[in-house]
């Protein structure tokens, strides 16, 4: 899937797909929710702690680097759930009755998520690569709870905040991550900055004009709702002033192809990283990945472990 799901890329999206039949559409929600009990049991069953010499279980013995990498462990794990979370969220609109723009929007929560735990999870970059990835993004989500408490908090718990961020940036110091500072040399980073959600989403699939259609989606942006959550049809009553005249609200099956495609292709990328990285029986997870991109016609190439997948650049 090289095009934006437009009018003109519907068919390139349902390319993967030999022939669009109704029941294969109507089994579509139930593989994606099968895709995430599955995997859910998997990790139960797979537990917290990382397999004896599994690239994970090294990275944990560098004692340099802590409380790194373990953040970055944790921080991907909760990515896992938020990325989880979104998708059951659109198995439940994409059933009837059927809601054409909310599916969008959690299509994006779907993918952020995932590429972001990709980019803090990939498997061979690291202990002192993830430690700057990880670094980054709990400095920059400090910098938010910041403006946050200072908005909507007392000028004590602002202070609070202030000091945590004063203290991440001196642990930093002492393991060796760089500062990143802008023309003024003010800080606005440590260990690395984190990539846009475009960047990540892009190397992640592949793919970058789709998703800024999700991100315009997300903005409710009349052209991208018009375009993915309405059709044309007849009227008679025409108004040149409103732009929604003779439009009906519309997921076309193309669409419909597209949401579960996607989602099943982020959401499975994200823990295939964390299963390579922790050593788990990636066997069974190959089988239950393959099983639900075989219900929903998703080519073998886009299987996890068959794609090229690097999750950001690095700086």
């Amino acid at each position: 899937m090289t095009a934006a799901p437009n009018r003109t890329s519907h068919r390139t999206v349902a390319a993967e797909m030999i022939e669009i039949t109704a029941q294969q559409l109507s089994l579509m929600p139930s593989a994606l929710i099968d895709l995430h009990r599955d995997t859910g049991s998997f990790f139960d069953r797979s537990g917290v702690n990382p397999v004896k010499g599994s690239l994970a279980d090294v990275e944990l013995r560098a004692s340099d680097l802590r409380p790194y990498p373990e953040f970055a462990y944790s921080q991907g794990q909760l990515l896992v759930e938020a990325a989880a979370d979104h998708l059951v969220a659109l198995t439940r609109v994409i059933i009837e009755p059927i809601q054409t723009i909310a599916p969008w929007t959690l299509l994006r929560g779907i993918l952020e998520s995932s590429a972001l735990g990709v980019w803090l999870l990939e498997p061979c970059i690291g202990a002192r690569e993830r430690a700057g990835r990880s670094a980054g993004f709990r400095f920059e989500g400090m910098k938010h709870h910041a403006t946050f408490v200072r908005v909507v908090g007392t000028e004590s718990e602002h202070a609070r905040v202030t000091d945590r961020i004063e203290h991440i940036v001196k642990e930093a110091r002492l393991l060796g991550l760089s500062e990143i500072r802008d023309r003024k040399q003010r800080l606005i980073g440590i260990g690395h900055s984190v990539p846009s959600a475009t960047d990540l989403v892009s190397r992640l699939l592949k793919e970058e004009g789709s998703f800024r259609l999700l991100s315009a989606m997300a903005h409710a942006h009349p052209w991208a709702q018009q375009q993915l959550g309405f059709r044309q049809v007849a009227s008679d009553v025409v108004d040149p002033i409103r732009s929604d005249s003779g439009l009906q609200k519309h997921l076309a099956p193309e669409s419909f192809v597209f949401l579960c495609h996607w989602a099943a292709r982020g959401f499975s990328k994200v823990i295939w990283k964390r299963c390579e990285l922790f050593g788990w029986h990636s066997a069974e997870l190959r089988d239950i990945i393959a099983e639900s991109f075989g219900v929903l016609g998703l080519a073998d190439e886009r299987l996890p472990w068959k794609e090229d997948v690097s999750a950001a650049p690095a700086g």
